[in-house]
């Protein structure tokens, strides 16, 4: 509950927490996104970030906002994975 999302680079992802501390994990984003598919809140948006959709301020046309102010680019099949995520 306490993550918001991840941002992959190198051989590390940055996971940004709800109170604002910024973890470096030592994994990939999908061996990541692995260990928290059993929460269902979490969605790969592309080849470097991972959302927790829990955590979404406003999901716009091309872009979702985070509660921390983070915005990140959206495909079309992501922004329905999202909406169908949160029904």
């Amino acid at each position: 509950d306490d993550i918001l999302y991840g941002i992959a680079g190198g051989k590390h992802v940055k996971v940004h927490l709800i109170d604002g501390r910024i973890i470096n994990v030592a994994s990939g984003l999908e061996n990541l996104y692995g260990q928290w598919a059993h929460h269902k809140v979490f969605l790969i948006l592309s080849s470097k970030i991972i959302i927790n959709i829990a955590h979404i301020k406003q999901l716009g046309l091309l872009r979702v906002h985070m509660k921390d102010g983070a915005a990140f680019s959206l495909s079309p099949s992501c922004k329905k994975a999202i909406q169908e995520m949160q029904n």
